[in-house]
């Protein structure tokens, strides 16, 4: 046993026998002193930036010379974290493998460049190093010069622990002020590497890649022409063209984001997505709970805005509906039931004669339910054929007062470019951002007066929780504004569209046509004898089906 010299406190003899053992209480096995310290590294950057990753080279390449170099030590690794954040341990891959070689026994010092790169979660900071503590090993940060196993530096940690939390916190709520400040004046960021259609011009905006753009189009001329999701990606695959992300094979939901993407028809809605704060790593979609901001006219637009309107039509009809057949029809997702609001599906009977017929059905006609005694629906069973036939005799109705209907379309044009011109709603749109502006301003002075003062938290967090009220208040108002702008002129081209096709016909439609009837009819909705036409812009003509069955 070896013994300090002897030293006089007080008037009293004092003797102190080092430690030849270390206890680890959370394992069974007591292990003698190593004559070498078995020391690691930990090195963490939290953005996967240029700069950033040469940094975190940089401190791998060092520590391990560093700890080579030293006689005394025994080399336990390097472990390490690119691209991850110090909010949470989550995604951490680096630093849950030390650990783990932790509890195996295998380290006795670690060594960090800052109390920062193990956390900025002071919770989780601190109950690591009791974890570490537990089992016996140091941890040495280079920055602060404070080692874990000198008792004295308990309280330094703690406080160093919540000051790097409250950094994180103030850091995150001048982020997202920044990104809030920036959607509000309408700057768009765009994720090019996966966005089929755009990439980024020499100005930094969105510039359009024609092949891409081409097949975005045929996306949107399938899809209108009544083809399904499936159908669409099926196509797209079988023509070996590849996914956004370069993938051979598309799926349907894939199809469905392209065909709901604003940003094709130019606009961009910005934050559709938010986390709680700094600490939440879950990404959640924004249904209400944070504001957003539409930008109108942001870049050049591969789909035009009525085309674009029109989709979006046909995807709220399908939404949550059942659909049958291949969707080669242009008929899928337009045929509705007037009893229950389901689809008609595409079928094929034959008759005793062996005769095929192309039929449409009520998609809740035949189901489970209605088979055990449920009320089916009493719309009529129809015949393709017939469907067509009532189209014919519609847009025939329509051109025998073609000059009549298309003065009725003229009136509505004119409506809508009163409201779009008169300059009320640009005004508007102005004055509130003018006011987003004073907002800004009032909010920087606040947060950079509180970050350099010794004011009470509670008196700052009320008056910038009124400011982001009233911020919140004029974001909804200018949505509002836009939302009422969009549908105007999604409106308007679309009225301009029909009225361009129905100037093109002939006096008399003698045959269906595929083309037209897309570009005109919203949807037909089915009763028991009576066939009602919806056209885009809304007026409607109804035809009983005894009269369409005796003009075939």
């Amino acid at each position: 046993m070896m013994a300090t010299t002897p030293t006089v406190v007080n008037g009293k003899k004092v003797t102190i026998i080092p430690a030849t053992k270390s206890y680890y209480p959370e394992r069974d096995d007591v292990k003698p002193v190593r004559e070498k310290k078995r020391v690691a590294a930990y090195c963490r950057v939290s953005t996967m930036m240029e700069e950033q990753q040469g940094s975190y080279n940089l401190q791998k390449s060092y520590y391990e010379s560093f700890i080579k170099n030293n006689p005394a030590w025994e080399f336990a690794g390097i472990y390490g974290d690119e691209g991850k954040s110090g909010t949470s341990l989550r995604g951490r891959t680096g630093f849950l493998a030390m650990m783990n070689d932790v509890r195996a026994g295998k380290i006795d010092l670690i060594i960090t460049k800052a109390t920062s790169r193990f956390g900025r979660n002071n919770t989780e900071f601190m109950n690591i190093l009791d974890e570490l503590d537990s089992y016996g090993v140091e941890v040495k940060f280079e920055s602060e010069g404070v080692l874990t196993s000198e008792q004295q530096n308990r309280i330094m940690l703690q406080v160093i622990g919540a000051t790097n939390e409250h950094y994180s916190s103030t850091l995150s709520s001048n982020v997202r002020w920044s990104k809030e400040r920036n959607m509000r004046s309408g700057k768009v960021t765009i994720a090019y590497k996966t966005f089929l259609g755009y990439e980024k011009g020499p100005d930094g905006e969105p510039k359009i890649v024609e092949e891409e753009a081409k097949i975005v189009r045929l996306i949107y001329d399938l899809f209108l022409d009544g083809k399904t999701y499936t159908y669409i990606a099926k196509y797209l695959t079988e023509q070996s063209i590849p996914t956004p992300t370069g993938k051979k094979t598309w799926g349907s939901g894939c199809v469905k984001s392209i065909l709901t993407n604003e940003k094709y028809a130019g606009n961009a809605i910005l934050q559709k997505t938010f986390r709680r704060n700094y600490k939440d790593k879950r990404i959640r979609k924004n249904d209400g709970e944070k504001p957003q901001v539409i930008v109108e006219n942001n870049h050049e637009a591969i789909i035009d805005k009525a085309t674009f309107a029109k989709a979006q039509e046909l995807v709220k009809e399908r939404e949550g509906k059942r659909t049958q057949g291949t969707g080669k029809s242009p008929f899928n997702g337009r045929v509705i039931c007037a009893d229950c609001g389901e689809f008609f599906g595409h079928k094929t009977w034959t008759s005793r004669g062996r005769i095929k017929y192309s039929m449409w059905v009520c998609n809740h006609k035949y189901t489970e339910e209605t088979s055990y005694g449920g009320d089916k629906c009493k719309t009529a069973n129809l015949r393709q054929e017939w469907l067509e036939s009532g189209y014919i005799y519609t847009m025939n109705q329509l051109l025998a007062h073609r000059g009549e209907y298309l003065a009725k379309y003229e009136r509505k044009l004119a409506r809508i470019d009163h409201r779009l011109n008169s300059g009320s709603i640009e005004e508007e749109i102005i004055k509130l951002d003018q006011e987003a502006k004073e907002i800004d301003e009032r909010r920087a002075v606040l947060i950079g007066e509180w970050e350099f003062s010794y004011s009470d938290n509670n008196r700052f967090n009320n008056q910038l929780g009124e400011l982001e009220k009233q911020a919140g208040a004029n974001i909804a108002k200018k949505n509002e504004l836009n939302t009422e702008k969009t549908r105007l002129n999604a409106e308007k081209k679309i009225l301009e569209s029909f009225t361009d096709v129905f100037k093109a016909l002939p006096d008399k439609m003698e045959r269906f046509n595929t083309q037209v009837f897309t570009k005109t009819i919203d949807h037909i909705e089915v009763g028991q004898y009576v066939l009602a036409y919806y056209l885009y812009g809304g007026e409607c003509i109804k035809v009983n089906l005894n009269l369409i069955k005796k003009m075939i």
